[in-house]
C-alpha cells in the first residue's frame, strides 16, 4: 500500500466515523461525554507511584533482598542446642577399639539415654 492509498484509506475512514458521530442522539452524546470526562478526571487522580511500571522494579528488589538477609542469617547462625556437642573425651571413647561390644549392644545406649540428664553432653 502506498502513501496515497494509506492516506485516502485514513480519510475515508475519518469521514465515515464523522457521519457516525453525527447520526447519535443527544443522549447517548451525553453519556459518552460524561464516561470520557470521568476516565480522564481518574486518570489524572492517580498519584505518580500508583503506577504498575513502579511497583514491579521495587518489588523484585524488596524480595531479592529479602531471600539475601535470610540466607545470610541462615548461613552464620549457630547450629541449635538440641545437638550434641563432641567432648574430647566423647570422641576418645568413641573411637576407641576397646569398646566394640558396648557399641553393638542397642540396650545400652537405651539405658544410658535414660539414665543421662539433658544437657549433659552440651558445652556451655
Amino acid at each position: 500500500m502506498s502513501t496515497h492509498d494509506e492516506q485516502d484509506f485514513l480519510a475515508a475512514a475519518r469521514a465515515r466515523l464523522e457521519e457516525s458521530v453525527s447520526a447519535l442522539d443527544a443522549h447517548t452524546l451525553s453519556r459518552l461525554h460524561s464516561a470520557r470526562s470521568h476516565a480522564l478526571d481518574s486518570l489524572e487522580a492517580q498519584p505518580a507511584w500508583h503506577a504498575p511500571h513502579w511497583w514491579l522494579p521495587a518489588g523484585a528488589m524488596a524480595a531479592a533482598a529479602l531471600v539475601f538477609v535470610l540466607g545470610g542469617v541462615m548461613w552464620t547462625t549457630q547450629p541449635s542446642d538440641s545437638l550434641v556437642a563432641m567432648t574430647p573425651e566423647i570422641t576418645e571413647i568413641v573411637g576407641s577399639e576397646e569398646n566394640l561390644e558396648i557399641a553393638t549392644d542397642l540396650d545400652f545406649y537405651r539405658w544410658l539415654d535414660e539414665h543421662t540428664p539433658a544437657g549433659a553432653y552440651t558445652e556451655t
